[in-house]
């Protein structure tokens, strides 16, 4: 069987904002793409990457953020969800449970 892939939501050009514990939020435009994932038909796995947009002014903070590796918050459009940077325009989502 393998692994099967199945799109869940996909959102473009959505406005929202991030945040994280130690500083306001960053008010950015995001792409976001989720999906699930089964492997022969059993284990699921949950997935959610994403692009960012975000004004000028807020490069150097959204670069430090990337680097560091914080837990951060995105919110818009109906989502509310913990994301981690991997670069300063490229999150994915942090699945808890």
């Amino acid at each position: 069987m393998g692994w099967k892939i199945k799109p869940v939501r996909t959102i473009e050009d959505a406005v929202g904002t991030i945040s994280h514990t130690d500083g306001p939020d960053i008010p950015v435009r995001f792409d976001l793409k989720a999906t699930e994932d089964a492997l022969n038909g059993m284990s699921r796995l949950k997935l959610g990457l994403g692009n960012l947009r975000y004004g000028a002014e807020f490069k150097l903070i959204v670069s430090a953020l990337a680097r560091s590796g914080a837990h951060l918050t995105l919110r818009g459009n109906g989502v509310q969800a913990a994301i981690v940077l991997y670069g300063p325009n490229r999150f994915t989502v942090i699945e808890r449970g």
